[in-house]
């Protein structure tokens, strides 16, 4: 099973990475200079990255980011 970390970056951003690889997965940081809107995303692979939308909170934006590697890890064969 792949497991994966958080690191946070600079201000509210963060990094979700593979432990086994080092590869940035995911990422979630603030929609411009507001202060209250997060934006939610993760790379499938080297090339795409899917959007998963605007969070009103970092917390719901880093579950966003989880859950779809979580369902990913499910359904995903390797």
């Amino acid at each position: 099973m792949r497991t994966y970390r958080w690191t946070m970056g600079e201000g509210r951003d963060s990094n979700y990475y593979s432990d086994e690889t080092g590869r940035i997965v995911g990422e979630i940081g603030l929609i411009g200079t507001n202060r209250n809107k997060y934006y939610a995303t993760v790379y499938p692979n080297t090339i795409d990255s899917i959007s998963l939308g605007a969070y009103i909170t970092h917390m719901h934006a880093t579950q966003a980011v989880e859950k779809f590697w979580e369902i990913q890890n499910r359904t995903l064969i390797e």
